[in-house]
């Protein structure tokens, strides 16, 4: 298991992150803020390689619990939507 990805999901999307946040942008924004360009380019990559990676949705849902993430969308196609969405933003916040 990568540490790069187990750090960014168990750090920000943490058992209380619905708590510390209004939605799972809102966290990524603290990321982006907290975080260097170079890291956040390193953390995109790897979540796009898991997305490409894992073609089964229910093993990346799976996965993405075990990096200890305590948002985990409905299902597997909405996961995959989701890291999407956060590698796309990240990458963005990179430049």
């Amino acid at each position: 298991m990568n540490e790069k990805l187990l750090d960014f999901f168990a750090s920000h999307f943490h058992q209380d992150w619905a708590d510390d946040a209004a939605d799972t942008d809102a966290v990524v924004d603290d990321v982006i803020g907290h975080t260097n360009g170079e890291d956040l380019a390193v953390i995109a990559n790897l979540i796009d390689a898991m997305v490409r990676d894992i073609a089964d949705d229910r093993l990346l849902n799976d996965t993405l619990q075990k990096l200890g993430s305590y948002y985990v969308p409905v299902d597997g196609a909405e996961t995959r939507a989701w890291l999407t969405h956060v590698a796309t933003r990240l990458r963005a916040a990179s430049d």
